[in-house]
């Protein structure tokens, strides 16, 4: 079943957990908000949401009531800053980890609907490589997949990608290197899962960027704020709104927001 066009559908998964997935999902869409675009995120991770906890929220209905059919999904919708959409999912709920054939039917079509007026759909998939992963995966003709320079990061990244080739879904697939030491260190995490992506899937990844390991992240994460408006100025943020470019199709911003070395090795690795 194919979703709006209009609208684009964006999953964020890692493969393994830990990576700062979340944490980026959820700034990258504020700062969309922000810019005036309309931005709906899912928590996709039904059985151990975070989307909320990370953002201090509490909401009063999550998806667990849409699939106890005690609310309609427009109905457990919050509003954030700048007007973002959360659509909250739950903690501790072990059967939204086993939902009917059923119930995933109706969850796409009342889906597509709510997300047909926004300009981003993202989905902030659980960790791992099970059925919730592939059954949001399958909504997304996006992917942007979050790691860091830690080898089980990078091995657990490339599997997701290829449960999903396996799987014969095929999404463009967007590369984020997270808690990167420096600029070459994040283009040599790239160059090796593009490298092996290519290789072995006969596929390929788009680099989107990396963040920097940041302690500004790390105090604003301890205090549930996001990054980008508690610290604007940090590397961090600088580097999120390099991404955030480079996801609109805006590479002559990304370049200008990049620094020389940066420039330097996006030549040397392209």
């Amino acid at each position: 079943m194919e979703l709006n066009k209009a609208s684009r559908f964006i999953a964020v998964g890692s493969g393994k957990g830990g990576v700062g997935k979340t944490t980026i999902t959820v700034n990258l869409c504020l700062e969309l908000s922000r810019l005036g675009q309309k931005v709906l995120v899912i928590d996709g991770d039904l059985g151990l949401a975070n989307v909320c906890i990370s953002l201090g929220l509490d909401p009063e209905f999550t998806l667990e009531h849409y699939f106890s059919n005690q609310r309609r999904l427009e109905e457990i919708v919050i509003r954030g800053a700048y007007g973002l959409e959360i659509l909250p999912g739950t903690s501790g709920s072990h059967h939204l980890t086993q939902l009917s054939e059923e119930q995933k039917h109706n969850f796409i079509l009342d889906l597509q609907a709510l997300g047909k007026d926004r300009d981003y759909v993202f989905v902030d998939m659980a960790a791992g490589l099970g059925s919730q992963v592939t059954f949001f995966s399958r909504l997304c003709p996006e992917l942007i997949l979050v790691t860091t320079p830690e080898p089980t990061a990078m091995g657990d990244a490339y599997g997701l990608f290829k449960v999903l080739q396996e799987a014969s879904l095929k999404p463009q697939v967007w590369l984020i290197v997270n808690r990167a030491h420096s600029a070459w260190e994040a283009r040599s995490v790239e160059n090796k899962l593009r490298m092996a992506v290519r290789k072995f899937l006969g596929s390929h990844l788009d680099y989107l960027g990396y963040l920097p390991q940041d302690q500004a992240v790390m105090d604003s994460s301890r205090k549930q704020k996001p990054f980008v408006y508690e610290f604007p100025n940090a590397k961090a943020s600088q580097n999120l709104f390099t991404v955030l470019y480079r996801l609109e199709g805006n590479e002559l911003a990304a370049s200008r927001n990049e620094g020389l070395w940066d420039k330097v090795l996006q030549f040397i690795h392209s």
